[in-house]
């Protein structure tokens, strides 16, 4: 799972693997390296990395202002600054500017966990269901009507290890099986360590330096997906491969939190699903951004630290996730046209998921698919609503990178 703590260094890392090029460059652009976080304010500033905290060059500055300031003037007039207006984000700094798309994106998520005595740990995410009012002040705490948005339910431990071990081959079979792909695949499994825009990249031209709000945009998605998929890991607390066998030893460290759903999948996906809005003519690149997708989800099974039925969870959490961010961003369902896109409630059904299934990225999530566990609960009723920073904002520039 990528760990956006970390995704500056692990971008990094990529790069000295020698295949994300894009990613490393994304990052120097203060674009793919903020995806670390809240914490990228700290490190946005390129002066910081010039030394202007350092006392040597503090006090250069104070003789280089006695030198050059002259007699004390009348302040220049500014232009009346309009709070909360949409256009003031381009004043701000990427740091700032990330803080409040978070805010944005998790303030209208709440989530719910139970563990009841039929099944397995269930993780359910709503979302509010109106934009409040702008009422000041508030008389009465706002009315906050929520929908549900995805659920979740962990699979028994019998997909994961076959009871008897002689019984059908299981979920731990299936990664043992993909051990064999190791030794061919382990540059992208690498590399795919941090964002993967380098990967991105190679099928759409996404790049830096033409498309740094597009990098932003995904950068946010990222961020919300992230926080998204590690409360619902901590709800369903599964564990992963390594933990059932030591023979599995897996090629790079297993990360430090449950298993299902793949992070990796859930963001590979939601950014496959982003691409393919965001871009004209992106649905001429659907199969092969579902392929790329489906890729990266697979090379963490084979890299032994996920079993497929968390790339298939994965899918689920990342097409829901991806359509709620673009409800937020107010974004047509196809480039210039007028239908936005809405979102769909998703259920993930782990006690249906058989055994010995793989991951299949090619099964459709909008239809019942009971031996894949995929199924469409309902359309919600009332889609989520647009925030004016992403729709009124970062969401038309990105788009108009592309046009």
């Amino acid at each position: 799972m990528t760990t956006f703590a970390g995704a500056a260094g692990a971008a990094g890392a990529a790069g000295a693997a020698g295949a994300a090029l894009v990613a490393g460059a994304a990052g120097a652009a203060g674009a793919a390296g903020a995806a670390g976080a809240a914490g990228a304010a700290g490190a946005t500033g390129a002066a910081g990395a010039g030394g202007s905290f350092s006392p040597l060059f503090a006090g250069a500055l104070i003789g280089h202002r006695d030198g050059i300031v002259g007699a004390w003037g009348v302040p220049a007039p500014l232009l009346p600054a309009v709070p909360a207006d949409p256009a003031q984000m381009k004043k701000w700094d990427l740091g700032a500017r990330n803080a409040v798309y978070d805010v944005e994106l998790l303030a209208s998520l709440q989530f719910a966990a139970f563990n009841p005595a039929r099944a397995g740990a269930i993780a359910q995410v709503y979302f509010q269901a109106a934009a409040l009012a702008p009422t000041i002040p508030f008389t009465a705490p706002p009315p906050v009507p929520y929908q549900p948005l995805v659920q979740l339910i962990a699979p028994p431990r019998t997909v994961f290890v076959a009871s008897p071990p002689e019984a059908v081959p299981a979920q731990l079979d299936l990664v043992n099986d993909y051990a064999d792909l190791r030794e061919d695949r382990a540059g992208e499994i690498l590399a795919q360590l941090g964002p993967q825009y380098a990967f991105w990249g190679s099928l759409c031209g996404l790049q830096p330096g033409r498309h740094p709000k597009t990098l932003e945009l995904l950068d946010a998605a990222l961020r919300l997906a992230y926080y998204v998929e590690m409360r619902i890991k901590h709800a369903l607390a599964l564990p992963r491969p390594v933990e059932y066998s030591p023979q599995i030893q897996p090629i790079i460290s297993t990360p430090g939190h449950g298993t299902l759903p793949s992070g990796h999948a859930t963001e590979a996906f939601m950014i496959a699903e982003i691409l393919e809005v965001l871009i004209p003519g992106g649905a001429a690149l659907r199969a092969q951004l579902q392929r790329q997708a489906a890729r990266i989800a697979v090379n963490r099974t084979v890299a032994g630290v996920h079993f497929p039925v968390d790339s298939a969870a994965g899918r689920i959490l990342g097409v829901t996730l991806a359509e709620y961010f673009l409800c937020r961003c107010g974004a047509p369902l196809a480039a210039g046209g007028p239908a936005l896109v809405t979102t769909q409630m998703r259920s993930f059904d782990g006690p249906a998921y058989a055994a010995s299934q793989d991951f299949d990225w090619s099964a459709t999530v909008n239809a019942a698919a009971p031996t894949l566990a995929l199924s469409v609960v309902t359309p919600v009723a009332t889609a989520p609503a647009a925030t004016p920073v992403l729709a009124g904002w970062l969401y038309p520039l990105a788009s108009d990178e592309w046009q």
